[in-house]
């Protein structure tokens, strides 16, 4: 076996003094490009006449810890949203319905507007209902509704969500549906529809856009969840900006609202279930869901496939 020094790889021993018990955490990044948080304590041996004499190095991977406080953090923000967004809603939503019916009207009474007329009620228009597109996505994220617990057909869900989106797109739009049959989930298929919906849609935008879409549906490994994989082209997501993709108010994209992987990311929680990003540089994207498998379907279970 061969041995080389500890500073070589940490320099942080290098600076750590010799007469004292040292306790540290330092940040690594694996090959795949994760981060893990190792942390160490460190112990000088002492031989005749109180001489150094080794070294006892423990150490402790604190990644899932440090995940848990990111999540209790997380926690304690939605917290505080969750009591501003009650108030916000009456008091943003109702002026923006106010003031789309006055436009409305008003343009009806102007019976031949000239065209700076007519942009500029485009315009109120627009922004109008982008305001209240972000209001509604504020709210989804951050509301307080309980999802239910009911059996859902996910090939059922997910075929329908194929049928919406190529519906709405060009003719050369595909979304590759690859479900194994039966699976069925216990949760709210309301919930779970905006889950994929948004997830699709992202996976559509991503750039460059191609339309080319792969959602497979699967068994796990032990057969007690459903793993959900939604899969774009586009040109990925580099590491630095995947650490903040589920941050809300988030995104690289021109007129998003930061708020469609944080609500993904929130619905998948209340339901108990998880959800990982996998991304790579020039080789695109694949977001997977792990939901909890109705027990209902225990009698139609299908071979699994590999993880």
């Amino acid at each position: 076996m061969l041995g080389f020094p500890l500073s070589e790889v940490l320099p942080v021993f290098a600076e750590a003094p010799d007469t004292s018990v040292t306790r540290e955490e330092h940040p690594l990044i694996r090959r795949d490009g994760s981060r893990l948080y190792l942390g160490f304590s460190r112990s000088v041996m002492r031989g005749p006449g109180n001489q150094p004499d080794g070294e006892i190095v423990i150490f402790q991977d604190l990644s899932q810890i440090r995940e848990m406080e990111a999540l209790l953090r997380r926690s304690e923000r939605l917290s505080a949203v969750g009591q501003l967004a009650t108030g916000m809603a009456h008091e943003i939503r109702n002026p923006l319905a106010s003031l789309s019916g006055a436009i409305e009207l008003l343009r009806r009474d102007l019976r031949t507007p000239d065209s700076t007329t007519r942009r500029l009620f485009r315009i109120v228009e627009r922004e109008t209902a982008r305001l209240n597109r972000l209001v509604v996505d504020f709210l989804s994220y951050a509301g307080n509704r309980k999802a239910k617990r009911d059996p859902v057909d996910l090939k059922e869900l997910l075929e329908e969500m194929r049928e919406l989106y190529i519906a709405g797109r060009e003719s050369d739009s595909q979304l590759q549906l690859e479900v194994q049959d039966p699976l069925i989930v216990l949760g709210d298929s309301d919930q779970l529809r905006q889950v994929f919906w948004n997830l699709i849609l992202n996976a559509a935008q991503a750039e460059p856009v191609d339309d080319r879409v792969v959602v497979r549906a699967r068994p796990s490994r032990s057969g007690d969840e459903v793993v959900v994989e939604v899969r774009d082209r586009g040109a990925g997501i580099p590491p630095e900006l995947l650490e903040r993709s589920l941050e809300p108010f988030f995104t690289t994209k021109p007129k998003g609202t930061g708020l469609g992987l944080a609500t993904v990311h929130r619905v998948v929680e209340d339901h108990n279930g998880s959800m990982e990003i996998d991304s790579q540089v020039g080789h695109g994207t694949s977001v997977r869901i792990r939901l909890h498998r109705c027990s209902e379907s225990s009698a139609f279970l299908v071979e699994p496939m590999p993880d």
